[in-house]
């Protein structure tokens, strides 16, 4: 089994292109000119984006994003250049390493290093 979630965002091309910024793929959209839906993975798991959600900033959202990363410190560098970064590299409860952003639309995606704890 697999879960995909699929998430409602203001802007499904900015989003998507931000995503790609971040080390995701674009697997599959819909909507010309603008697109209105579109898939996105990184590494083995996919996420969907669709239109008619608001950007929000409170500060958390209902949903976060939870995402295992081989180098984090890689990550971190090309990510914090175009994300608000909640929390930097940092231990977690959990015992590993992970950072914090904000995606363009407010979700917060957390990107942890792979592995046991």
């Amino acid at each position: 089994m697999k879960v995909t979630p699929m998430l409602n965002v203001s802007d499904v091309q900015s989003t998507v292109d931000w995503y790609r910024t971040a080390g995701f793929v674009l697997e599959s959209s819909h909507g010309k000119p603008d697109l209105d839906w579109a898939m996105m993975s990184f590494g083995t798991t996919s996420i969907m984006f669709n239109a008619g959600g608001n950007v929000v900033r409170d500060r958390r959202r209902d949903v976060d994003l939870y995402v295992y990363d081989r180098d984090l410190a890689e990550r971190f560098d090309q990510v914090s250049q175009i994300a608000d970064v909640a929390e930097p590299i940092h231990v977690a409860f959990h015992g590993r390493e992970e950072f914090i952003v904000r995606d363009p639309n407010g979700f917060w995606i957390t990107f942890s290093v792979e592995g046991d704890t």
